[in-house]
Order: structure tokens, then sequence, then C-alpha cells
């Protein structure tokens, strides 16, 4: 990953005020106004990360870890952390894989292409497809082959739709929108802290 996608969520962040997650709750005093959340991930967590995958982590998304924040930011509920960063439901990335992977058979498939879905029954997940964030209602998006999908459950399996050639591009499109950030703002009141 470029360091002028670094900078470019870091400016969309520092431009909308908001350092945290599109779909969020914000409180009156919420430090994600002001910075992310999350510090860069050490080298440290990134191993420790690898080394309960039991593989290395793409390159883009370690280099988005390391550089900008270890989770807790970006579309959907955010991005996934890795050991001490942000964790979503099912917990930090290397925690969700465990977790889902335990009740799987992992097999090798080939890599989806532009405009491509997949259905995929029960008990099969393709090897190395790792959930970066939760969109919500049990879809996840995730990295598989350096590309982006998106894993949508249907009865007896799960459908794996093409979403993005890559972290970057996908994370270029979200920089260029304004959406559901703002729609969501104008449609959430601010909940007082207490």
């Amino acid at each position: 990953m470029v360091p002028s996608l670094y900078k470019a969520i870091r400016e969309k962040c520092a431009q909308q005020g908001w350092y945290g997650p599109d779909i969020s709750f914000v409180t009156e005093h919420d430090s994600r106004t002001s910075r992310f959340a999350f510090p860069p991930a050490t080298e440290a967590q990134l191993c420790t990360a690898e080394k309960v995958l039991g593989f290395s982590l793409p390159q883009a998304l370690r280099g988005l870890y390391a550089h900008v924040a270890n989770g807790g930011f970006g579309p959907g509920y955010g991005l996934r952390g890795v050991t001490g960063g942000a964790s979503a439901a099912g917990g930090t990335l290397e925690e969700w894989y465990s977790q889902w992977v335990e009740h799987f058979v992992v097999e090798e498939i080939a890599p989806l292409k532009p405009g491509e879905g997949r259905l995929l029954p029960r008990p099969l997940w393709p090897a190395g497809l790792i959930s970066i964030l939760e969109w919500g209602c049990g879809i996840q998006v995730g990295m598989l082959h350096d590309t982006i999908v998106e894993v949508g459950p249907v009865e007896g399996g799960y459908v794996l739709t093409y979403r993005a050639r890559s972290l970057e591009a996908y994370l270029h499109q979200w920089v260029q929108s304004r959406e559901p950030l703002d729609r969501l703002r104008e449609a959430t009141e601010v909940i007082p802290s207490f």
C-alpha cells in the first residue's frame, strides 16, 4: 500500500472530524472525532497475528495496520484490528479467523474475477479468506488472494462476490466516497456520554 493512500485516509478522517467506523454510535465526548482509537500495530502484534493465522497477512493490510491504525476505522463497522487492536463481532482478525475455520473445511479456490460471484456450500471455507470488516446483517468484507470480496450468508452456505481488485482500490473508493457516513450522521443524534 502506498503512503499517499495512508495520507488520504488520514485527510478524509480529519476533514470529516471522524476517525471511527462509518457505522457507529457517536458519544458527546468521543475521542474518535480527533484521532484513531487504536495506534498503528507494532511488528510484534503483526507477527503474533500471523502466527495465529498460520500465514502471512496480505502486504497491503499489514502496511495499513503498521502505518495508519490497528483497525477501528473505515467502511461498515470498521476494519478489524490484529492483536491489541479493534475487535469487531467475533474478535480481532485472527480471533475471528480461528473461530470461523474451526467449523469449516478449508480448501483452496480459484480467485474471483471482476463481476463474478460464487456460491459455496457449508462447510467449505476458502484457504486464506480473512474477514477484514463487518458490513452488518451477517455480511463480511474479506480479502482472498489480495482481492476484496463480500461474503454473504444464504441457506446452506454463502456467496462470495468480487468487490475490488485490491485493498488499495477498495479503500481508495471509500476515501473518495462521502456515503454512508454523512447520511448516517444526518439521521443520528449525538448520544450524550454518562
